[in-house]
């Protein structure tokens, strides 16, 4: 019979990879949805309807003649329902000669697949006075940083982001229980994140307590995925530390991808997709979410 202390680490080990294909299993089936999206987009216009910003119908994404020049859909969230958002260009003619519009459209899953999305930000370039007005809907304010963001973000911004999503399929998130033992008590209020390798982002000089967690991070033996420990606001305790596997910049801003443990209540910022144990959230680097 195998030495107990073997079993133990061969459960660990299963428990590590169904973890990973957990994560890597809810992005490659939100990827599959998105491909669904693209080739409607392309092929069926009509069958999308879009809702644009101070209007109370929707129209169909043909009737508004976006649907030629979209790029693809870039994930926004894998857990369900699976969020997706596109950027969208067309041109329409005015009495006042050609108008430019620039749409950013968010996509949400349902049981009846992709039918409705919502302009959250869009630009109408009037060509011939060149004047860009930009137009945002009322619901963009209630959206998570994230989507806002996302809204004004540059096509190479939404790449990196996408690059993010695919190098997270095969991320592989282990089982680490008790990894937060003996980490200090209150969190530096100024204390954005703090790097692996000793670097520090801060918001303001309000430091008390930086030096217990510089000496309890560099002493913890971390996966080789993580990235930094970042600041995160929860509801009930104050700032959290969640750990950091990619950063990125969204609409000119700073943005950390970070698993968070699950039985967290982040104040703002909301799971891209979750398990029993991890909780996947994008937050703000820049300030606190």
């Amino acid at each position: 019979m195998p030495p107990r202390w073997l079993l133990l680490c061969a459960c660990l080990a299963c428990c590590g990879v169904a973890r990973a294909q957990s994560l890597g299993h809810s992005i490659g089936q939100a990827e599959a949805l998105l491909a669904q999206l693209h080739q409607q987009i392309h092929h069926q216009p009509e069958s999308l309807q879009v809702k644009l910003p101070a209007r109370n119908q929707r129209h169909s994404l043909k009737e508004l003649g976006l649907y030629p020049l979209c790029r693809p859909p870039v994930l926004v969230r894998a857990a369900p329902p699976v969020r997706a958002m596109s950027q969208c260009m067309g041109m329409e003619a005015t009495g006042g000669g050609m108008t430019q519009v620039q749409a950013a459209i968010f996509w949400d899953y349902s049981v009846s697949g992709w039918q409705n999305g919502r302009v959250l930000r869009m630009h109408v370039n009037d060509l011939r006075r060149m004047h860009i007005e930009p137009q945002e809907d009322a619901a963009l304010d209630s959206e998570q940083a994230m989507v806002q963001a996302m809204a004004q973000a540059s096509p190479q911004e939404l790449q990196q982001l996408d690059s993010v999503w695919q190098s997270l399929v095969d991320t592989p998130l282990e089982e680490w229980p008790g990894w937060q033992d003996g980490a200090p008590e209150a969190w530096p209020k100024d204390l954005l994140a703090l790097h692996r390798d000793g670097r520090l982002r801060l918001s303001g000089s309000r430091l008390s307590g930086l030096h217990a967690w510089q000496a309890w991070w560099t002493a913890l033996a971390k996966p080789a995925v993580v990235e930094a420990l970042v600041g995160v606001p929860s509801r009930l305790e104050g700032v959290v530390p969640a750990l950091q596997l990619a950063e990125l910049q969204l609409g000119g801003r700073s943005f950390a991808m970070v698993l968070l443990p699950a039985n967290r209540q982040p104040t703002q910022a909301r799971a891209l997709w979750s398990d029993r144990q991890w909780q996947l959230l994008m937050v703000r680097l820049d300030a606190r979410s």
